[in-house]
């Protein structure tokens, strides 16, 4: 008995099993469709949606002096024009090498001004026959040549620092770069 009632209910489960949703034979249920006139009018194009999103124009910004930021006259993701302020560095160092570099303009025409000075009175000792010409033409020489040299080198200097030479306070105020926009 055990074994009839074991078979009755497998059979009851594997009936139950495999009838599906639909009826045997027949199409399944249709979609909804609901038609509409089609019209014409204005619509706001707007996305709201979670991604990423390009710039259509990027610039570097590289300063060609070094210093301390003092402030930035923009924000992050703001349009701006061209020529508008973007960046203003403190201006103390570049004050300070200025007037480091005027003061080396000032020493080299000081000693140009001595070497001329000196160069003048050795061919005066020179033409007198108180000096050899070879020391008259060493000091003429050096009068010409010295602070020429001075000046080549230390530019050479500035450059390969990376510094404008001579130093300039308009560097202290960085513009938007005057590129054309990508259109």
């Amino acid at each position: 008995m055990r074994g009839a009632l074991a078979f009755v209910c497998l059979s009851a489960a594997l009936i139950a099993c495999s009838r599906s949703g639909h009826q045997e034979g027949g199409p399944p249920p249709a979609d909804p469709v609901v038609g509409a006139t089609a019209v014409t009018k204005a619509v706001l194009v707007e996305l709201r949606a979670i991604g990423n999103v390009q710039p259509s124009n990027t610039v570097t910004v590289r300063a060609r002096v070094g210093g301390i930021l003092a402030a930035v006259h923009f924000k992050e993701g703001q349009d701006v024009e061209v020529g508008q302020l973007l960046f203003t560095l403190d201006r103390g160092p570049l004050e300070a090498d200025l007037r480091q570099a005027q003061a080396n303009v000032a020493k080299d025409l000081a000693q140009w001004e001595n070497a001329r000075k000196d160069a003048q009175r050795y061919a005066e000792l020179a033409r007198q026959g108180f000096v050899a010409q070879q020391q008259a033409d060493q000091r003429g020489r050096a009068a010409h040549q010295g602070p020429r040299e001075r000046c080549v080198l230390r530019n050479t200097q500035h450059r390969r620092q990376g510094s404008s030479f001579p130093p300039t306070l308009a560097l202290a105020r960085l513009p938007a770069p005057k590129y054309p926009r990508d259109q």
